[in-house]
This record gives C-alpha cells, sequence and structure tokens, in this order.
C-alpha cells in the first residue's frame, strides 16, 4: 500500500499498483483538522502498518487526543447465531 497527502494534508491511500484510492481522509475521523503534513502523514503511515501487520500493537486514532489507540483483541462470533464465542 502506499499514500499520498495533497497541499489541503488530505490522505489518499492506494493498494499497490492501482490509481484509484480505497480510502480518502481529509482530516482526523472525528473531523479535526490535520495540523500538518507530517501529522497526516504519521496517520497514513500507522494506518498502512496495521492493516498490513495484524501484530502491530497500535491502530490510528479518532482524533489528536486519543492517537494512536490500542489494536482491540480480536472477537469472533458464531456464524449461525452471531452470538460472540466466549471461550467458557
Amino acid at each position: 500500500m502506499r499514500y499520498e497527502i495533497d497541499d489541503k494534508n488530505a490522505i489518499r491511500v492506494f493498494n499497490d499498483g492501482q490509481d484509484v484510492p480505497f480510502a480518502y481522509q481529509p482530516d482526523w475521523p472525528d473531523a479535526t483538522p490535520w495540523a500538518n503534513a507530517n501529522e497526516a502523514k504519521a496517520w497514513a503511515e500507522l494506518l498502512i502498518e496495521s492493516m498490513e501487520n495484524p501484530d502491530t500493537k497500535f491502530i490510528p486514532g479518532t482524533s489528536p487526543d486519543n492517537h494512536p489507540r490500542p489494536r482491540p483483541e480480536p472477537v469472533q462470533y458464531n456464524p449461525i447465531t452471531g452470538e460472540e464465542i466466549t471461550g467458557e
């Protein structure tokens, strides 16, 4: 994956070899504007790292105040009932 940041700090994320982005993030997910291109870059790099590496301990935050945030533990669901499987 790769990303581009435009002159307004909006992020576009692409799969390798593709010209159409699969993600567009003009600001923080909570709509707070990026402070600068470096802030947007750090968020984009963590997004890609967390998508490519399931062992990454952190994922991008939703605002400057909660970035980065811990990756949640995976949850398994029963495919028939949709109930969470707790392992008990």
